[in-house]
Order: C-alpha cells, then structure tokens, then sequence
C-alpha cells in the first residue's frame, strides 16, 4: 500500500510530465502501474499547485509545519496570559490559516476542521497536552514573580529578627460551607402548569469555619460562625463541640468584631497554651500569617496582638492560593471530603468534624506550609505549576485593592508602629 510521501511523488511526476506535454505519463498510466485511485493522483495535484504537502487519501495537509509552529507559539502567547485557549478555540485559530490558502485556489475543495479530534493529532505532534483547566480570578492574574519574592524576602526580614519557632508560625483564613442538602424534590403538581415550586425554608446550615494552623502541623481551636443573630445553645449540647468556638453574624461571614474577638479569646489564650507548654518565655515572639480580608484592620485586635508578641503579615492581595498554607493543602481536601460525606450522614456538625480532622493531620499541614514556602522559608520556591504571569500583564488586570477611604493592608506587617500609626489616623480621621 502507498503512504502519502508516495502519492505526493507520483503526483509531482505527472505534474511534471504534464508541464512538458508528456502524455503517456498521465493520471490514467499511472492509475494502471500503481493502482491508485484516480481521485487520490486529482487531490494530490492539487495540493501541489497549491504548496501544500500531500496528507493522506491524497488530500492537501491542512497546515504546515511552519504554520503549526505558528499556531504552537500562539497558544503559548494566550497560556502566558492566564487565557489557555480550549479545543474549540485552537480550532478557530487553525481555519483562520485554512481559509487564507483556500483562497490561493477555489478547485480545492476542502471543508474547514470541524472535529475536535485533528486538536489531539496536532498535540501529539507538537509535544502539547491536553488538560482540564483550572479557574482563575481574573484579578489574580496580576500576581507575579518579584512581587512573591518580595514578600518572601519580608518574611526572611522577620525570620531572622525575631527567631520564630515552628510551634509559634500560623497562619488562620475563613471558609464558606454550605451545607444546605438537595432543595430539588419529585413533586406532584397539576399538568397545566409549567413548574412547581417549593418554598426553601432556611435552616442554618450555612456558615463559616475559622481555621488556624501552625508550621509544627497542629490545628488549634476552630471558629464557626452562623448566619443567625442568636447563638442557639443547643448546637453544642447536641453535638457535643467543647473544642470549637462559636459566633454569629448576619451573613454567616467574619467581620472586625468577631476578628477581635478570636484573636481575644480563642487565639491568644492558645498561643500562651503553646508556650507554657514549651516552656518558652512569654516575650517568645510568635507570627501569624492572615490574607488582606478587611476585617484583618481592627485596631485593637492589631494592639493586642502586639502587647502578647504576636507579629502580623498580610499576604499580598490574590496571592493566597500561591502562598497561603489553608488554601495550597487543606481547604481543597477538607471540601472534598465534606461533599462525599453528606451523601451519607445528616448530621453535619459532625460530618464537618470528622473531614476537619482528616484535613488538619499533621501531615498534610506541616506539607501545606512547605508548598507554600512559608516554612521552611523558600526564597527559591518552585512556581513553575503556578499561574505567574509576566509584569507587563499587570496593567490589564483589574485591581481589587482598598480604595477611597479604606486602608490598604495588603502585604503590610499589621503589628509594626508604621501600620498602627496609619491606621490610628485614619480611624481618627473617620471619626472626626
């Protein structure tokens, strides 16, 4: 059987022959030495009027290498972007060359790609892969590689000023659970009607979980906040949860009282806990690290993290998923195991606790902290599976930092006097 470069010789030598008129090589000659298919010897004589290489059945190749080099750099260009084009698009891309060399000629005949498949042939021969992409704020494309190292560089500054230990290096953040079941039912209603309702009563189940974490691979005490404006008592009767604490508010989210109030009473008891324990002196310096939600800006929780020697960092704003130990190792799994587990269980206090626990093992949170380079301090981290993108992508991204008269804390040390100063003006100023 012929193969393609075949065909394109065969095809090139009646071209040939019938540039100088040599007509006992012709299409019907050849068809009977080689046994070809008269219309192959046709398409191949076309794609060679048009420059194009012979694929197979004789068909003109639909790109070139040049133009698959082409569109090879292309997708490269739009990945560089944080824009990974899909299977449809880099079809786009291709009939965008197709159409220009169709023109060249209109006997060929020849239908633009409309399947998917010719994107796994062009991956494999162009050494791509074909992946299931991962969603990216558009924000946090203007995350980029100095700006990493340089808050890398601020903890290096820190680290070496105040000597913390493992035991004493946590980072805290909030998730949103919603814990709500199925809403939709099978339902009777009358055949007239188009939809059927059924009222959703609200149940509480909503809520946000504190977490907080320290680099030696413990989880301290964890904080639920409920959407309700009463706290019901019964929730820790009921369950049996000594070891959480409990808020609310109206949305189910943190704000800068319950801020103050964890740092009061849940985190700063647990710090001086650790160092008792430890036996470290009670000036032993401790460092949380917080990503830039606002309720992060309360000045007396900052005062009293201060007076019990608790420094405070601020992760530069849309860093956390690169930086951040809570969203690089463990909210993703405890997420994960929350969703199998409410297929079988009905309590969720308990479902939560028990996926909590299987999230917060020692392992998994001392690993956390690593990838994120948090501890031990990499200055070198590894970021080439990370969506960094070039400076210059900046100014195309929307900047999601405090505006007006809120004060950016964004990558801020909250505890240093510079940061209380600005932020006592400020609330001075507000107040006036």
């Amino acid at each position: 059987m012929l193969i393609s470069d075949d065909i394109e010789m065969i095809a090139s030598a009646v071209c040939l022959c019938e540039r100088k008129n040599i007509k006992p090589f012709s299409v019907k000659f050849i068809r009977r030495i080689f046994r070809i298919n008269r219309g192959k010897i046709y398409r191949a004589k076309r794609a060679i009027k048009v420059g194009r290489k012979v694929g197979k059945n004789g068909r003109p190749c639909l790109l070139n290498k040049a133009e698959e080099d082409f569109i090879v750099e292309r997708l490269k260009i739009l990945s560089l972007i944080g824009w990974a084009p899909t299977l449809d698009e880099t079809v786009e891309i291709a009939n965008e060359i197709i159409t220009s060399w169709l023109q060249i000629d209109f006997k060929v005949q020849r239908q633009l790609i409309t399947s998917n498949m010719w994107v796994h042939a062009f991956a494999k021969r162009n050494k791509l892969r074909i992946t299931v992409s991962s969603p990216l704020e558009y924000q946090r494309i203007i995350v980029t590689e100095d700006l990493i190292n340089r808050f890398l560089q601020t903890l290096k500054e820190l680290y070496e000023e105040k000597n913390y230990v493992s035991d004493l290096i946590f980072n805290m953040d909030e998730t949103s659970l919603q814990l709500n079941k199925n809403n939709k039912y099978s339902v009777i209603t009358s055949e007239t009607k188009n939809k059927a309702y059924r009222t959703q009563v609200p149940n509480g189940k909503h809520l946000s979980a504190v977490v907080t974490i320290s680099a030696k691979g413990n989880c301290l005490k964890t904080l639920l906040i409920l959407p309700q404006k009463t706290l019901p008592i019964n929730v820790f009767e009921e369950n049996n949860l000594t070891n959480y604490g409990f808020a609310t508010s109206q949305k189910g989210f943190i704000n800068k009282y319950i801020f103050y109030q964890w740092v009061r009473y849940i985190f700063i008891p647990e710090v001086e806990a650790i160092r008792i324990f430890n036996k470290y002196p009670k000036d032993k310096w401790a460092l949380l690290v917080l990503d830039g939600h606002g309720s992060r800006a309360d000045l007396r929780a900052i005062h009293l993290l201060q007076q019990h020697f608790i420094d405070c960092v601020v992760i530069p704003g849309h860093f956390s998923h690169i930086l951040q130990p809570l969203d690089v190792g463990v909210f993703k799994y405890f997420k994960q195991e929350l969703k199998k587990q409410q297929r079988h269980k009905k309590n969720f206090y308990l479902v939560l606790d028990h996926c909590l626990n299987l999230a917060t093992s020692t392992m998994r949170i001392v690993e956390a902290f690593n990838r994120a380079g948090v501890y031990p301090l990499n200055l070198n981290k590894n970021l080439n599976n990370k969506p960094i993108f070039p400076a210059e992508i900046k100014e195309f991204a929307f900047s999601n930092s405090n505006k007006g008269s809120r004060l950016r804390i964004s990558g801020q040390i909250l505890t240093s006097e510079n940061f209380i100063e600005k932020l006592t003006n400020k609330e001075k100023k507000n107040q006036s």
